[in-house]
């Protein structure tokens, strides 16, 4: 019943093979975190168009009504004077030059009641004025350009890209994660089905030992020691297969599909190269680019500092045209121009809070870089023990290939011996055991570089990189 168990479940898994790789797109496709990663990044970006709105047009209304009666009368002053008016502006703040262009827009009409003595004078009692204008501040030192309208336009897309690095790190220890599991379901996989082999044989061996025994050429130690050892494969296949069973559930929780009656596909046999690393490979390492982005942070707000305490000389340029008139239509000619041209000055005499900011800002710059240094210096420590690591692990493995032939050879000699009964039954079984127990570590080595090459990988933040590279090698 065990042995049909078995074989009927690594039959049906066989059909069902799942690849490291089908594992990461479903994830990218389906897992809450991805989706929540790129809201995120719509977010941050939404942030920097909120900044660019200071361009937006503004403009106002204003309407007016006045009845005015005077406390002291003179017969050539008004007994009431009634006015309306309405008074509309526009204005805009320039992207390119930081200035501001307005228009605007008057048109009033007053009605006044005069004493009988006053109207024979011809006194208008009906006066209608108006008035369109045009106006523009031209900044030439503080804000040239609207560098400082821009400030938060920039620092929000500064902001954005240590987002950005920030997510593609988050995502990638994310994915390394998955790696992970998946590797150790591979690897609890792979020793089930060693340990599956293992018993096919044993079993094999048990029978015949059986048979012998019954000719009363095998000795009751040699059926018993071949009974027990079978029933100790048994117990480990269980226990492996629990293994197994447990890793699948694990996964089944993140992927948007049951993996149950899968097995995992990875091979093992290709053995990938660690890149060169060059200065661009480790300033794009995540956290020394978000030093780096930190920097370009501060040197901003160092230039924006002393933008700040520049002296302000706005050029200030205005046009109008005006008309009046008793009469609504001719007071319309808008034929009486008027301009003007004027600056305006402005500077501190003292400007200690900006040589203070200055200072701070500059010793910051120099921590940071100093900070840049250490953390490249530990990163490449790092670097070169995981590569000593992985050369190592290249040599074991060779060694390991070459011991499992030598194991698979010596219990192939084993068995011939003890079947011609110049060797004992527990020879057997010890050589069968180094073949699993190297096995094992054959698979935990092969598995260990590839871990060892992800996180290698994930440190440099070439994580996506790599999967590509793997995925059209066809070893994922």
């Amino acid at each position: 019943m065990f042995i049909s168990l078995l074989t009927t479940s690594f039959a049906v898994a066989q059909t069902n093979l799942f690849s490291l790789q089908s594992l990461i797109e479903d994830v990218y496709k389906t897992h809450p975190f991805f989706k929540s990663t790129a809201i995120q990044r719509d977010m941050a970006k939404l942030s920097i168009y909120k900044e660019k709105s200071f361009t937006d047009t503004s403009y106002s209304i204003s309407p007016s009504f006045t009845n005015t009666k005077p406390v002291s009368s003179s017969p050539f002053s008004s007994q009431e004077t009634t006015s309306l008016g309405i008074q509309s502006s526009v204005s805009k703040k320039l992207w390119s030059t930081g200035g501001i262009l307005g228009a605007s827009v008057a048109l009033n009409s007053s009605n006044s009641t005069y004493s009988s003595q006053a109207q024979q004078f011809g006194l208008l009692d009906k006066y209608y004025q108006h008035a369109i204008g045009i106006s523009y501040i031209h900044p030439i030192l503080k804000n040239k350009k609207g560098v400082l309208n821009k400030i938060g336009a920039e620092t929000k897309t500064l902001n954005y890209k240590q987002t950005l690095i920030q997510l593609a790190d988050q995502e990638q220890q994310f994915v390394l994660g998955l790696i992970n599991q998946f590797l150790d379901w591979y690897g609890h996989y792979r020793e089930l089905a060693n340990l599956r082999d293992r018993y096919t044989i044993s079993r094999s061996l048990y029978k015949d030992t059986k048979k012998k025994y019954k000719k009363n050429i095998a000795e009751r130690v040699d059926l018993i020691q071949s009974e027990d050892s079978l029933k100790n494969l048994e117990q480990l296949i269980i226990l492996q297969r629990a293994q197994v069973n447990s890793k699948i559930n694990q996964l089944s929780l993140i992927l948007s599909e049951s993996i149950k009656n899968k097995i995992p596909k990875l091979n093992l046999s290709y053995i990938p190269k660690l890149p060169s690393i060059t200065t661009d490979i480790l300033k794009k390492v995540p956290h020394i680019a978000l030093l780096y982005q930190q920097k370009e942070l501060l040197e901003f707000q160092k230039q924006m500092v002393h933008e700040t305490n520049r002296p302000q000389l706005d050029l200030n340029l205005a046009a109008n045209l005006k008309s009046g008139d008793s009469s609504l239509g001719d007071s319309l000619g808008f034929n009486k121009p008027d301009y003007s041209v004027s600056f305006t000055y402005a500077n501190s005499v003292e400007k200690t809070g900006y040589y203070v900011d200055d200072e701070l800002l500059q010793q910051s710059l120099n921590n940071l870089a100093l900070t840049i240094d250490n953390s490249i210096l530990n990163l490449q420590a790092s670097l070169v023990d995981m590569s000593t690591q992985y050369e190592s692990i290249i040599k074991v493995i060779s060694a390991n290939e070459t011991r499992l032939q030598l194991a698979k050879k010596r219990v192939k000699q084993e068995i011939k011996r003890y079947n011609h009964g110049r060797g004992q039954f527990s020879f057997v079984v010890q050589a069968q055991d180094n073949v699993q127990f190297v096995e094992t570590i054959l698979l935990q080595n092969k598995i260990s570089i590839y871990r060892l090459y992800i996180n290698y990988m994930t440190t440099l933040g070439l994580l996506d990189e790599s999967l590509k590279k793997l995925n059209d090698e066809s070893i994922i």
